[in-house]
């Protein structure tokens, strides 16, 4: 809190200027004084003022002499005093700013001017102590920071020289006479000597080695320090090849660089050499490592596609007419299965130093990977196409002889060799290179569909690449923007999968399956276009119209006194991007479909990502009247725990539990904890991917509610449906569903302990 002194021999004066003082600031506290003795002693006692207001005419000390005395203690040299007199004349005022005094003011006192000039004051004092507080700080912060850096730099320098010593590296500097004047541990050691005994004496003519002409290193800038400080240039940087005492030849890496600084006007030269045997020995084999092939140690895809590249770009000039041939062994897949892996390793290598033999002309011969080989050849003639036809057919007649397999590589040199063969074929493809447009990857590319036809062609042929081979290509891109106007071209249909009661052997549900009816009759299943529809959104429109045609088909079986319940899958981006609840209440009045016999499936990701907001929207679902099951369970994020929270009606087991279930306990031990733990819940139970009797017998013992498969049925046409609710297959399968019942019933034994 801050503290103004008032000093005032008349207690009339002290009460009103304490009354104004009080004014100047909140949270202040003013303390009056009767005399300058008083004030004074009152200040020695620590209580230091941070203004004071006196009055200069008093008995005893006067404003001046308190005033002075006020000035030569060291606390109050800043703080202000403002000085009230009645006196008007020049003399007083002077009298007043000598003794120390910041301001005055007349009495009688305006009090205004009094509370304004207080506040004015009061927060310049303030201001001042704050700077001079900061400007103490920064000096000693300085002086600290002065007395840290000596002390850092004089340990910086000590161990420089430590580490310089420890560096694999020799480093040595000579002055103008060529004598040494340092030269650390590495650089002594080298020269069996120490870095004391160097020291002053000659650098030895022969220090330098044999310099390597073609490694040369280039400064492509003026070298930066690494605060971007420029820094001067190297005189020389090379590499050097040099002897060591052992008589090996060691690679350094050398740079001479001037050295500034030094005391007398001619520079110091330091020289450093690094040992790089071992790297260039590794950048040799990151060479092979990086463009040959590791079995065959013919050049590798890499390789291939940067010699494509050169020749296509052509220094500047007109590219080369070539031809791009891309070989794949035919029934290679065979030897590796019969023979061996490792028979096929030497296979390919055999096939590899053939191609090699037979075309000693060729730009480059390498493995592409697997059993693919790339092969690159000028072509010279007026007829690039039949002159790469004729190549092809000295290619192909290459594998007539069968290849030796010859030793494997593991084999002790005093083995026998063996002299077993091989006989196979290649499908090969071709492409000539002509149009200046194309790039490496697109000739990869139309390599590899010519190849491809060939090997449909039954392989041990060629095939030319033709632009008809894009068109098909291309008709796999014609998917994605037809599924713009799939939907209105009518090109979608609905097949529907039996789900049985496992007790009964009736049919009580079916599942709509979504198919693409293409306009050339091609058929194509959800996984080769929900996806692309579920990234456009195009999934919104699609699961309407399934939802909207399941339901109109559950009616007209209604009407033909088919009672079944239609299941249909409901896209997760539907409760991410559509109001799902009111797509699914239009549906509903549109159709006419009872809603109890509406079941919506969705997958477990939807429900567990966000479970409150799911539940949610199920449950304004089942408000509607549908049921709502969880799809493929199991095979997600969920866990048993869920199934108390998910407002459900179903699940569906995945099919991936069940397809073991007659011979692993593990999988029978999930399903069977999931179906009692449904059941407790009462959330049914249907099973998917029944494909054999005994899977059936096993999950009606366990009591599970319903099952689904190829078992049972595959996906049908709604005729095909209506069909097998009033012919064979419910007869089909009636007595063995008995059978089921009554295992069931007596507690018959499982399938697996």
């Amino acid at each position: 809190m801050k503290l103004i002194a008032i000093v005032d021999d008349q207690s009339a004066n002290r009460a009103v200027f304490g009354r104004l003082a009080k004014k100047i600031a909140p949270a202040l506290k003013v303390e009056s004084f009767a005399s300058a003795e008083e004030a004074l002693a009152y200040f020695n006692t620590g209580h230091h003022p941070d203004m004071v207001i006196t009055d200069f005419r008093m008995t005893g000390m006067d404003g001046a002499e308190f005033i002075s005395a006020l000035r030569e203690t060291p606390w109050a040299h800043d703080v202000p005093v403002i000085v009230i007199t009645a006196y008007e004349d020049r003399a007083h005022r002077l009298e007043a700013l000598r003794a120390g005094a910041t301001d005055f003011l007349l009495a009688p006192v305006d009090h205004g001017e009094f509370v304004s000039r207080g506040k004015n004051l009061l927060h310049m004092a303030t201001s001042r102590k704050h700077a001079k507080q900061r400007a103490t700080a920064l000096e000693r912060e300085l002086a600290d920071s002065h007395r840290a850096r000596n002390t850092l730099l004089r340990r910086s320098r000590q161990h420089l020289l430590q580490v310089i010593d420890t560096v694999p590296a020799m480093i040595s500097a000579t002055d103008e006479s060529g004598k040494f004047v340092f030269v650390n541990r590495c650089m002594a050691e080298s020269m069996r000597s120490t870095p004391e005994a160097l020291t002053g004496s000659p650098a030895p003519p022969g220090l330098e080695g044999r310099r390597c002409a073609s490694a040369r290193w280039e400064l492509k800038a003026p070298p930066v320090g690494c605060c971007g400080e420029r820094r001067p240039c190297c005189e020389a940087r090379y590499e050097e090849i040099v002897r060591d005492t052992y008589g090996a030849e060691r690679v350094f890496l050398t740079s001479e660089t001037p050295l500034e600084g030094s005391h007398s006007d001619a520079p110091l030269w330091l020289r450093t050499s690094l040992d790089i045997t071992d790297l260039k020995a590794a950048q040799e084999r990151l060479h092979f490592l990086a463009y040959r092939d590791q079995l065959t140690g013919t050049p590798n895809r890499l390789r291939i596609e940067k010699t494509i590249q050169a020749l296509l770009s052509g220094n500047g000039k007109k590219s080369p007419s070539f031809a791009l041939f891309m070989l794949d062994l035919d029934r290679f897949k065979a030897i590796n299965d019969t023979l061996g892996h490792s028979i096929g390793d030497r296979v390919l290598k055999s096939v590899a130093g053939r191609l090699e033999t037979v075309l000693p002309d060729a730009v480059v011969v390498g493995r592409l990977g697997g059993d693919e080989f790339g092969i690159v050849l000028r072509l010279t003639g007026t007829y690039p196409h039949e002159e790469a036809r004729e190549r092809a057919v000295t290619i192909r007649d290459a594998f007539i002889p069968p290849f030796a397999i010859g030793p494997d590589d593991s084999t002790h040199p005093d083995a026998a060799m063996d002299d077993s063969v091989v006989i196979t074929t290649a499908s090969i493809g071709i492409v000539v290179h002509q149009d200046a447009s194309e790039t490496v990857d697109m000739l990869l590319k139309r390599a590899d569909m010519a190849m491809y036809k060939a090997k449909t062609a039954g392989g041990n042929t060629f095939e030319l690449f033709h632009h008809e081979m894009e068109d098909a290509e291309a008709a796999a891109m014609r998917i994605e923007l037809d599924l713009q106007s799939v939907v209105t071209s009518r090109e979608l249909i609905l097949h529907y999968q039996p789900q049985i009661d496992l007790r009964s052997g009736k049919i009580i549900g079916v599942e709509a399956l979504l198919r693409w009816q293409r306009p050339d009759g091609t058929l194509l299943l959800p996984a080769t276009f929900l996806p692309v529809a579920e990234e456009t959104g195009l999934i919104v429109p699609i699961t309407e119209w399934v939802l909207n045609e399941a339901c109109r088909q559950q009616v007209a079986w209604t009407a033909e006194d088919i009672t079944v319940r239609m299941a249909v899958n409901m896209s997760g981006v539907l409760f991410r991007r559509a109001d799902i609840h009111n797509l699914v209440m239009d549906v509903i009045e549109r159709t006419g479909i009872n809603p109890v016999d509406l079941e919506l499936e969705l997958t477990e990701s939807v429900l567990i990502g966000n479970t409150d907001t799911a539940n949610q929207q199920l449950a304004d679902l089942r408000k509607l009247g549908a049921a709502v099951a969880v799809d493929d369970f199991g095979t997600g994020y969920a866990s048993l725990t869920y199934l108390s929270r998910l407002v459900i009606d179903r699940i569906k087991i995945d099919k991936s539990f069940i397809d073991r279930i007659e011979n692993s306990p593990s999988d029978q031990a999930i399903v069977r904890s999931m179906i009692d733990l449904c059941r407790k819940l009462e959330i049914k139970v249907t099973t998917e991917g029944i494909e054999r009797p005994e899977q059936a017998r096993w999950l009606a013992r366990q009591r599970c509610d319903e099952g689904q498969g190829y078992y049972f049925s595959r996906p049908q046409p709604a005729d095909k449906i209506a069909e097998m609710f009033h012919t064979s297959m419910k007869a089909a399968h009636r007595d063995e569903m008995q059978m089921c019942h009554i295992s069931a019933s007596e507690g018959g034994p499982e399938l697996a302990p």
